[in-house]
């Protein structure tokens, strides 16, 4: 996600801006939750995760659980302004405890300078953040219709 929409070819990500990644697995937390309960307040990871970009570090600025979510864990990470190519293909990995995001395969994400169009069009890819599938949008007002694009979810 960047500034809360989804990051496809369509709506991609600028060099220099804040990226969410949604991810499971991130291992000990500093402040526990209770097994299926949601998390409220603040809860980080023990260990914080490395972000590659295009194969550059990505500055993480946080890592933890995503408020309100059960077990799903929230990687705030900053594309890097500079190195970064511009294209709909950008490779991301995360990495923590020794362990890499999908080994094997290669997770990617649409990046441009601000104000143009990625070259090559097409392809990125598209998931659902808020387990409609159908819409891809993050809602989170309280009014369940998933139209508001533009949340930042919280």
């Amino acid at each position: 996600l960047s500034v809360g929409w989804l990051i496809t070819c369509q709506t991609p990500d600028a060099r220099g801006e804040l990226i969410i990644i949604f991810c499971t697995g991130l291992g000990y937390l500093k402040r526990e939750v209770g097994t299926g309960f949601p998390a409220t307040g603040l809860h980080t990871t023990v260990e914080t995760p490395t972000v590659t970009i295009d194969g550059l570090d990505a500055v993480v600025q946080f890592s933890g659980l995503a408020p309100t979510f059960v077990g799903l864990y929230q990687v705030n990470a900053v594309v890097p302004p500079e190195g970064v190519g511009m294209a709909n293909d950008i490779p991301i990995v995360l990495t923590i405890g020794g362990r890499q995001s999908n080994p094997g395969k290669t997770v990617t994400i649409a990046v441009l300078e601000e104000g143009g169009v990625p070259p090559g069009g097409g392809g990125g890819a598209e998931a659902p953040v808020d387990g409609n599938p159908e819409d891809g949008f993050l809602d989170d007002d309280d009014d369940d219709d998933d139209t508001d694009p533009l949340d930042d979810g919280y």
